[in-house]
């Protein structure tokens, strides 16, 4: 009699495979890790490039790029052939609406937004900061970015950013798509991206400090919901500190029946803080860890200027 042998997998062999594919999935993965914080380091090097730039140029010309009103006659090559021109000498890199920017508000076609860094590169100053002047995008008009897509320039009369206001002030943008009217998908970064380039130079939160960062729900990405969540997470924490205080001074005065109401008051405040936080802590952990998927995200950065 003759055996046909299985043609399926022995146990060896199917975890010679596993482990084969774990081996695997984990050098993409650690792969990917490392050009992240390359990319991380090179946007963290840009955006102190940019700044200071920024500053060598209005030291020598006592006004921002973009916003000199005498460019054309000032800087070498300052003209239509280059797509470079006249800012109107307010003091701000903008014009019109781009003075009172959304968040996810397009400002790639304002004349100074566009000027700012035909200034930048026309003066050798930052001479990367524009390439050809025959098309707008980035590598072109404005400087790309290592995560792809690039970085714009403008100032905000009042960057009101998820709710709260940051100040007026001059901003950096990177996104992976020229903006047009409301953040779509492949317009941003990476939450984790964002994440990182966000601890490197600031306090890691998404909506507080220099540094801050917004984009589409179930993105990984801090939106709407994301603040109202924290703002939640914050109030029931200082409900529950109040709770606690108010069961203490219960304790201290011997009253029963003090006692069990504050003791009822504080459960209700920890219960509802637990509920908060575990919130919380989901949005966060998708903050930190998103990597992979859309997860468009806005990067902004302050530059104190």
């Amino acid at each position: 009699m003759v055996y046909c042998k299985s043609a399926g997998f022995s146990l060896v062999e199917l975890a010679i495979s596993v482990s084969a594919v774990g081996i695997l999935l984990g050098l993409v993965i650690g792969g990917v890790g490392v050009l992240d914080s390359s990319r991380i380091a090179s946007t963290v090097t840009q955006i102190d490039t940019i700044k200071k730039s920024v500053n060598a140029f209005r030291d020598t010309y006592h006004a921002m790029p973009g916003d000199l009103n005498r460019a054309m006659s000032l800087i070498d090559n300052c003209d239509a052939t280059f797509s470079c021109g006249n800012g109107d000498g307010n003091g701000a890199i903008g014009t019109g609406d781009a003075l009172n920017v959304e968040w996810n508000e397009g400002v790639s076609e304002d004349d100074e937004t566009l000027y700012a860094w035909r200034h930048l590169a026309l003066s050798q100053i930052m001479p990367q900061a524009a390439g050809r002047p025959d098309a707008v995008g980035w590598g072109y008009s404005h400087p790309a970015s290592s995560f792809g897509g690039g970085v714009e320039i403008f100032y905000d009369a009042d960057h009101v950013f998820l709710g709260d206001s940051h100040g007026a002030g001059h901003y950096l943008r990177y996104a992976d798509s020229f903006v047009e009217s409301e953040l779509e998908s492949g317009d941003g970064l990476l939450a984790l991206s964002a994440r990182g380039v966000d601890r490197k130079i600031d306090d890691g939160n998404p909506f507080l400090g220099r540094v801050t960062s917004a984009g589409e729900e179930d993105s990984g990405c801090f939106n709407s919901g994301s603040v109202e969540a924290y703002e939640d997470y914050t109030s029931a924490q200082s409900d529950l500190d109040t709770a606690q205080s108010a069961f203490d001074a219960a304790v201290a005065s011997g009253s029963a029946p003090a006692i069990a109401s504050a003791q009822n008051d504080l459960d209700n405040a920890q219960a509802t803080y637990d509920l908060a936080e575990a919130e919380y802590a989901s949005i966060e952990e998708g903050y930190n860890t998103s990597r992979f998927g859309s997860g468009d995200c806005f990067l902004f950065v302050r530059l104190g200027l």
